[in-house]
């Protein structure tokens, strides 16, 4: 397979791509498209661009936080199209309106499986949009169908206004639903990893009342309240906008679990990206740096240790979170990836990832797929990279955390 990106302003900066590398429409041709406006007509246009030029190819979009193209990282500014030529991969693809399974989102993935996984999916690319979408339950609802099968992906962003996000293929779009591609083959290596490394830090806060993803009471206050009393009235009043940057962070057999806010209600509850259930106990999380870093390092490291063939494509899904709170620490992160292989992808407002028969549900994590069709040994020198790095325990942010656990 072959990867080619390029981040645009306008719609003929595409073409200069497609002359560029002479990309020629065909039924195996993948098309992502990650917007920087949530914008309807200019996603418009841009379908009418592909139904044009790219009728044979397969198109699914979303728009984004910010895009990925190999080191480089660009907030609102640009868009990004990023053309996949698979050689002995066959594509499907799917949009659908949660309105259609009656706002049932675990229907809704049990639906899209359906529709597109066959016994030679290797891996399931899905984006759902990034506010009215109950992640966990739609990753369930796949599950249910496909307990196997690899999803990778992610919900859709907006530049943080967390008004309204979209996600489209060539001829439909919507703002309440989701959309996916299967890859089906009988070559193709799938190898998929995450890093989380958001430190968890305070007391141990129990959840009073919740219905699926809205939460209502933590600790006897309306959850509001409880962000007000732990992060101040500044934050509260913020809300959700910078509730992404601080998730509650729940523990679940073994595994530290994020969920962002999406929506402030005006009884005082939240919306969070997936569940969050009654009983169930939390912490306010808090991201370092150089923590963040190493994660990043032992994610790749994972990666090419777990891969058996030369990768081709890395495809990055990674939190809105970690850009901003990251800065330009960002692409020190995902530099080491694109000195591997062709590396693109999204920022989101929720990552999806497939481990142990189940499919993940992330917040403030990095998701990478990694790509191959070659028959080719892996032959990867990571040397170079950022675990070279050495552990400043006197940064502030670990000292402040462990001066705060403690007291806990």
């Amino acid at each position: 397979m072959q990867t080619y990106n390029k981040n645009i302003f306008h719609l003929h900066d595409i073409d200069k791509l497609v002359k560029k590398h002479t990309i020629e429409d065909n039924e195996k041709l993948l098309i992502q498209f990650f917007s920087a406006v949530a914008d309807i007509d200019f996603i418009r246009s841009l379908q009418q661009y592909f139904q044009n030029n790219f009728p044979l190819a397969t198109l699914i979009g979303t728009t984004s936080d910010g895009v990925i193209e190999k080191k480089k990282v660009y907030a609102s500014d640009r868009s990004l199209v990023v053309f996949s030529l698979f050689d002995s991969t066959t594509l499907q693809s799917s949009i659908l309106d949660h309105k259609d399974v009656y706002n049932d989102h675990f229907k809704a993935g049990h639906t899209m499986a359906s529709n597109l996984i066959t016994d030679k999916t290797k891996v399931l690319i899905t984006f759902t949009d990034g506010i009215n979408t109950n992640g966990e339950e739609y990753l369930k609802g796949v599950s249910s169908f496909a307990p196997n099968t690899i999803v990778s992906g992610g919900m859709a962003g907006d530049n943080g206004a967390l008004h309204k996000t979209y996600v489209f293929d060539k001829n439909h779009v919507t703002s309440d639903g989701a959309v996916a591609v299967t890859l089906d083959s009988d070559i193709l290596e799938v190898t998929t990893s995450y890093s989380f490394d958001w430190m968890p830090i305070g007391k141990q806060l129990s959840v009073s009342k919740s219905v699926a993803n809205r939460v209502y009471e933590i600790d006897g206050m309306t959850t509001v309240e409880l962000y007000e009393k732990y992060l101040g009235e500044d934050i509260a009043l913020l809300l959700p906008q910078l509730g992404i940057e601080f998730p509650l962070i729940i523990e679940r057999n073994g595994l530290y679990t994020a969920r962002a806010v999406l929506i402030k209600h005006d009884d005082g509850s939240l919306t969070f990206a997936g569940n969050i259930l009654e009983g169930e106990l939390v912490r306010f999380g808090i991201g370092n740096v150089e923590t963040i870093l190493r994660g990043g390092d032992s994610n790749l490291r994972g990666i090419v240790n777990k891969a058996s063939n030369t990768i081709e494509s890395f495809f990055i899904y990674s939190c809105m979170a970690r850009r901003r709170f990251m800065g330009n620490y960002i692409e020190k992160e995902l530099a080491p990836f694109s000195d591997i292989a062709p590396t693109t992808g999204f920022f989101t407002y929720g990552e999806f990832f497939h481990t142990n028969k189940k499919n993940l549900l992330l917040n403030e994590s990095m998701s990478v797929l990694a790509l191959s069709e070659k028959k080719e040994p892996i032959n990867v020198s990571i040397n170079n990279t950022i675990a070279k790095q050495s552990h400043d325990t006197t940064d502030p942010i670990h000292v402040i955390s462990h001066l705060t656990n403690t007291i806990s």
